[in-house]
């Protein structure tokens, strides 16, 4: 990794950081209603759904991974869609993959220099303390919590070689 490359990822984690911490509270107050309380990363007890959208720029790469543990899916949905739909798997993965859509949206448009590429989300049902695999270069971890359940979020950031 070059020092110029780095200095690049390092800046680009630290903008991204930043709007995250921002950006999902806010989301959850607007679309779902919810309160958020900042804190650090705790392992939500049982399982849990993960979801990751792959972010590219003209220098980097990099993920933003959502964490929800399976409580927290359920409220967003019953937010969301109401009760009569109850809480099958697909259901809360879409939740799941909206939330981190949405929140990775947010971080690509306010990026600078700009995303590229933003791709689907991919989302699966894991045990909890899994936040995304690891990518070589820097990541970012930030814990909330929200109706009584820990989420978190992750970011991934490495240098594009040439």
């Amino acid at each position: 990794m070059n020092r110029l490359a780095a200095l690049n990822a390092e800046l680009t984690l630290k903008a991204w950081a930043t709007a995250a911490v921002a950006v999902l509270p806010e989301i959850l107050k607007a679309q779902f209603g919810l309160t958020v309380t900042s804190g650090t990363r705790r392992v939500p007890a049982g399982s849990c759904w993960l979801a990751t959208v792959t972010l590219q720029g003209a220098d980097v790469t990099g993920r933003v991974s959502v964490e929800l543990p399976e409580g927290l899916a359920q409220c967003l949905s019953l937010q969301l869609l109401g009760t009569e739909h109850g809480y099958d798997d697909h259901l809360l993965a879409d939740v799941t993959g909206e939330l981190c859509n949405m929140v990775a949206g947010r971080i690509a448009a306010t990026s600078i220099p700009p995303v590229s590429i933003l791709n689907a989300p991919v989302v699966h049902k894991t045990s909890p303390a899994s936040v995304a695999p690891s990518i070589n270069g820097m990541r970012f971890e930030r814990g909330w919590t929200c109706e009584t359940f820990d989420l978190s979020l992750a970011l991934q950031v490495q240098e594009l070689v040439p």
